[in-house]
């Protein structure tokens, strides 16, 4: 699964949350989250801060998060 966020401002802790709850269902279902995410945007900073791009799988493209999979 991927989730696309490279346009994203703002991302709230429900946002973080939801985030969360999806890469561990991915997790338990075998299909793992991939999260695209621009560097530098502005929902990287709440990502980091709370330590979540030590857990989810960040890729700077939607083309590099499918060719992980």
């Amino acid at each position: 699964m991927v989730l696309d966020l490279s346009k994203v401002d703002f991302l709230s802790s429900s946002g973080l949350g939801l985030l969360v709850a999806l890469h561990d269902e991915g997790r338990d279902l075998g299909a793992p989250l991939r999260v695209v995410v621009d560097e530098s945007r502005p929902v990287i900073r709440p990502i980091r801060t709370m330590g979540l791009d030590e857990v989810l799988s960040l890729y700077r493209t939607v083309d590099e998060a499918l060719a992980a999979g």
